[in-house]
């Protein structure tokens, strides 16, 4: 008896301990929470954990969802459910500067008359025509609105990357900055031999400034602006040695980069002879960044492109017996297999059509690592560049082509440690501050007492060809 009345009153102390225990961890782990789940659904990047920490205002929320009709459904309950818990977890971490609010549009209801006006999609979901809401709306302090119309289940590897996206819109006064850097006539120019029909803008320069300001840097600049927050570099040539290395410590203290290189840009007028008219050529049709590239461990053959017997366009061409349709190796119609499906870059795209398009490697012994985003097929191989000048024959490049049988890099993304192109010594100045966009993990080491950086590590840019 004694026995047992002392099991039992070692059971209910142990059982008081435990109870004590979870009171005490409940008060000093408040708002801690450990994700052992097995796609880390709890888990954030660093980019969106910035985002969140920088909220200046607050930014509504708004995730519609039809409970009644999608709980027959288990494949849409079971996504919105991770698309609920996500968002909570996103308010919990902004510490007060995200709300949230869970709406179901019913049918005649005023839920589903908002969801309709703000842009939220009802999708059919089945054979039956069953629809469906789940869609979220964002709202700032000034009524500027963003909407995901829709959040489909296959699309779930981009969830986060969507919705911090429209936080990071929202949570923004003011247009981010952009620095463009051309050596092409993207805007609007006058002609004076021809000055009743102005040139106009290319289309994407107009839609890029009704998301950003844009500032058009002359190629022939010494200097980076300090307020910008995406450098922007289409075909850039002749880039003088100071702005090349304010370029090169902009890129190494973390800061954004796109660049769209060139081995034969055919869009470049001044690179074209014209027998016909005189015209002579002024510049070569190929873009690089000097030295910069190879300092970062990226090789770039100017004198070559990528021909792809799989993906090339089909085009006329005059023969024998008139006119024939060929397949022109230089010029590729990529479909969505050729892009990196998991990457939000270039996920959901049908095809990308590239003129003359350059490929990518990594040089050895290089501290950096190229990340294809998009890639040529199986049936691709080099075509000299020289083939393409004045009036290349798609005849001839096509019986001279030869497969290489390998996957060219088209489009990358650059990650890894930088290194300078311009170490320490004469020349060198004290490089401007430079802001990073959304998503950058840079981390500078190594400067000198001028505020020199000679590397880093993080997240560096995109590098493409003829996109």
């Amino acid at each position: 008896m004694n026995r047992k009345r002392t099991v039992l009153s070692g059971a209910a102390c142990a059982l008081l301990l435990l109870l004590a225990f979870n009171v005490v961890l409940g008060y000093g782990l408040r708002g801690a929470r450990l994700d052992l789940t097995e796609e880390g659904l709890y888990t954030l990047s660093p980019g969106t954990d910035n985002i969140l920490s920088a909220l200046e205002e607050t930014v509504q929320l708004e995730l519609y969802w039809s409970e009644g009709s999608g709980a027959e459904i288990p494949q849409f309950r079971s996504y919105a459910q991770r698309v609920r818990e996500f968002l909570e977890e996103l308010v919990r971490r902004s510490a007060g500067g995200l709300e949230l609010t869970i709406r179901d549009p019913e049918p005649f209801s005023e839920a589903e008359d908002d969801a309709t006006a703000a842009g939220v999609a009802a999708v059919s979901v089945s054979a039956t025509g069953n629809k469906l809401v789940l869609g979220l709306v964002g709202t700032n302090s000034v009524d500027e609105k963003e909407v995901i119309p829709f959040f489909s289940p296959d699309q779930e590897a981009f969830l986060e990357y969507e919705v911090a996206r429209m936080i990071h819109k929202l949570s923004s006064a003011a247009k981010p900055k952009v620095v463009l850097v051309t050596s092409l006539p993207l805007e609007a120019r006058f002609d004076p031999q021809n000055p009743s029909q102005p040139s106009r803008s290319w289309q994407v320069l107009e839609q890029l400034r009704d998301v950003r300001e844009v500032e058009i840097l002359p190629a022939g600049a010494e200097a980076l602006p300090e307020d910008l927050d995406l450098l922007l570099l289409v075909h850039p040539k002749s880039l003088s040695e100071l702005l090349l290395r304010d370029l090169d410590q902009y890129a190494l203290r973390g800061g954004a980069i796109v660049a769209f290189l060139d081995p034969m840009c055919e869009a470049d007028e001044s690179a074209r002879s014209d027998p016909f008219s005189g015209r002579q050529a002024t510049g070569t049709p190929d873009s690089d960044l000097g030295p910069l590239l190879a300092a970062w461990g990226v090789g770039l053959d100017t004198t070559q492109i990528v021909g792809d017997a799989r993906f090339a366009q089909r085009v006329n061409t005059g023969g024998r017996g008139g006119l024939e349709v060929i397949d022109y190796l230089p010029w590729l119609g990529l479909p969505a297999e050729a892009m990196v499906s998991e990457d939000p870059i270039v996920a959901g795209l049908d095809q990308i059509n590239m003129a003359s398009a350059g490929w990518f490697t990594s040089l050895p012994g290089a501290s950096t690592h190229l990340e294809p985003l998009i890639l040529s097929s199986d049936q691709a191989g080099p075509v000299q560049a020289a083939q393409l000048a004045m009036f290349p024959d798609p005849n001839s490049i096509l019986r001279t082509f030869v497969p290489s049988g390998e996957d060219y890099t088209l489009a990358a993304r650059l990650t890894g440690t930088l290194r300078t192109a311009f170490p320490a010594g004469e020349g060198d100045r004290r490089p401007r501050f430079a802001l990073t966009i959304d998503h950058q993990r840079g981390i500078s080491r190594g400067r000198d007492t001028r505020g020199l950086v000679h590397e880093s590590t993080g997240n560096v840019g995109i590098f493409v060809f003829r996109l």
